[in-house]
């Protein structure tokens, strides 16, 4: 008897008339709220509620399991008030730092076992965490009814499956089969680019980044004929300004084409077959006129010494609007807002502004210097490549 009233002689103890020995055991019940698990652990803030219960170590696991739940209603008011709705673990200081879950006899023995090693004042933290699932007694409801539903309407249920190619659009699945090709020819070689594909030009040896947009768009536009782009040609958008313009612009698949039926003319007419009568100089000269004076070769117009902007012998490029003649060749912003500031709206009518009149509106000579180099780019595309 000694060594038993030394071993627990700091505990709260009293004895039952058959000298059975009884411990005290204080649990502090900590109940949080669901809001409060949806935080970060950090910043739960302090329990929605705190119950201090102390409770004889014999009495059974449904007494705690009761004023847990006492400890619940009291701190939340649920609606129902159903235990497994809820995550309960417990901790013994020095003997039990790790929680664990409290839910069965088994646990409640091992809870008791722990709080009783400690020399005065046994006790045991509970800690209420509410799950953030549907409560138990809803979950049970519902899945009754969805079986009584899935039971009823089983024959009409669609199963949700990958949709076939029969299932696709044609125009959805030409575009579809367009975009696997591009994505397929146009994957990044280094693997550093962030969408994994880009368009890299034989003679630009910058990375362009293909995105979804891009891919959608050049698939889009391969449809509508050659003309417009190729697997091999990106369209002529917004989306592609980047991919040097000027130069792009020169290979369309347009202007090529006009270039190599040039080319086959050129060749036929070489096919020709081709007769040479040779005489003497002599005698080829009797029947030649005495040809007359030639007349003084005209003057050749010099490009820079022109007082207008677009020079006589220059053909104007394709029709632009003003933001898009400065955005595809490299303007500054200033130029641009300058010509809108004197309500020009577009390129056409460059071949009636004279260098005098863009010094009026204020262009300085880089400026005019800037906008000559742009207009000798222009001008451009419409030459044969």
């Amino acid at each position: 008897m000694v060594l038993i009233l030394r071993l627990f002689l700091t505990s709260s103890i009293h004895l039952l008339p058959d000298t059975v020995l009884i411990c005290k055991i204080t649990y502090t019940i900590s109940v949080f709220s669901r809001d409060q698990m949806k935080k970060a652990r950090s910043s739960r803030g302090a329990p929605a509620g705190t119950e201090i219960r102390k409770l004889d170590h014999i009495v059974p696991w449904d007494t705690l399991k009761a004023q847990v739940l006492a400890a619940i209603s009291s701190a939340l008011n649920p609606t129902t008030l159903v235990f497994e709705d809820y995550s309960i673990t417990f901790t013994v200081p020095r003997q039990v730092t790790t929680p664990i879950q409290l839910n069965d006899d088994t646990k409640y023995d091992h809870l008791v076992e722990d709080a009783l090693k400690i020399k005065k004042d046994a006790n045991a933290k509970i800690v209420v965490e509410p799950k953030l699932v549907q409560p138990f007694q809803e979950q049970v409801t519902q899945n009754k009814e969805n079986n009584e539903a899935d039971n009823d309407n089983r024959k009409e249920k669609k199963r949700s499956r990958i949709p076939a190619t029969r299932d696709i659009l044609l125009a959805n699945a030409a575009l579809n089969a367009e975009i696997g090709k591009l994505r397929d020819k146009y994957i990044c070689p280094t693997g550093r680019c962030p969408t994994g594909h880009c368009f890299v030009d034989p003679d630009d040896p910058d990375h362009f980044p293909l995105g979804n947009t891009h891919v959608e768009s050049w698939a889009a536009a391969i449809l509508k004929g050659p003309e417009f782009a190729t697997i091999k040609k990106p369209p002529h958008d917004d989306l592609f300004n980047k991919i040097n313009p000027i130069r792009l612009a020169a290979r369309t698949p347009l202007l090529q084409r006009r270039a190599e039926l040039r080319d086959k003319e050129k060749a036929a007419n070489n096919t020709a077959p081709q007769i040479n009568f040779n005489f003497p100089l002599d005698i080829a000269n009797l029947f030649c006129p005495i040809p007359a004076a030639l007349p003084p070769p005209p003057a050749v117009l010099d490009h820079n010494t022109s007082p207008m902007l677009i020079p006589a012998s220059m053909i104007p490029g394709p029709a632009l609007s003003i933001d898009d003649f400065c955005t595809q060749y490299d303007l500054d912003a200033d130029i641009c807002d300058r010509f809108k500031q004197h309500k020009f709206k577009g390129t056409k009518v460059f071949a009636y502004v004279a260098l005098n009149d863009l010094k009026e509106m204020q262009f300085v000579g880089g400026e005019i210097a800037e906008l000559k180099v742009a207009i000798a780019a222009w001008w451009a595309q419409i030459l044969p490549a």
